[in-house]
């Protein structure tokens, strides 16, 4: 059909794609390419590109040996996902770190930060550690072209998309 890349969200699926010749292989954030030795255990397998874990932080993006990840810029990580309706019919929940909204997707409940995390404004230190690949994630965002603008402008000039968070990206992995 002409596909030639593919994303795989999970590493079992790398076997589906094995024995396709000229075809690229990546892997989303929830595989986790937290460090050179999961880096290097990706590049066995033939996987090209890798986005990197949304839960990184600083330090260890520039601790790392291997800069050729993908970076999120821009993102609503999923806190998690059940079948069990853990809130309730409550569609949103609040403790001491936030807001959170809660949504049903293909028999799922997802639970994900009301303020999406907005690191556009440590671009250039990224640049400057070796990073050049970028996602913007609007997996949860309302489709717009208004918004699609205004974050490659916030991307452009390096400035914080707000109201947002930095998620772990100071404080930290824990």
């Amino acid at each position: 059909a002409g596909v030639r890349t593919f994303m795989l969200a999970q590493i079992w699926q790398a076997p589906l794609v094995e024995g396709y010749d000229g075809i690229g292989v990546w892997t989303a954030e929830t595989v986790y390419a937290l460090n050179d030795a999961a880096i290097a255990f990706l590049a066995s397998l033939g996987i090209e590109r890798f986005v990197l874990p949304f839960e990184n932080d600083y330090v260890n993006l520039s601790r790392a040996g291997n800069r050729d990840g993908i970076v999120p810029l821009y993102f609503r990580p999923r806190l998690f996902i059940s079948r069990v309706p853990v809130l309730g019919n409550e569609e949103s929940c609040t403790d001491r770190l936030g807001e959170y909204t809660a949504f049903v997707r293909d028999g799922f409940r997802h639970l994900i930060p009301f303020l999406p995390v907005s690191l556009f404004q440590h671009c250039d230190r990224l640049l400057e550690c070796g990073y050049n690949r970028f996602l913007i994630d609007l997996s949860f965002e309302k489709p717009s072209q208004k918004t699609f603008n205004r974050l490659l402008a916030r991307y452009r000039d390096r400035e914080v998309e707000q109201p947002s968070s930095i998620f772990n990206f100071k404080a930290g992995l824990h």
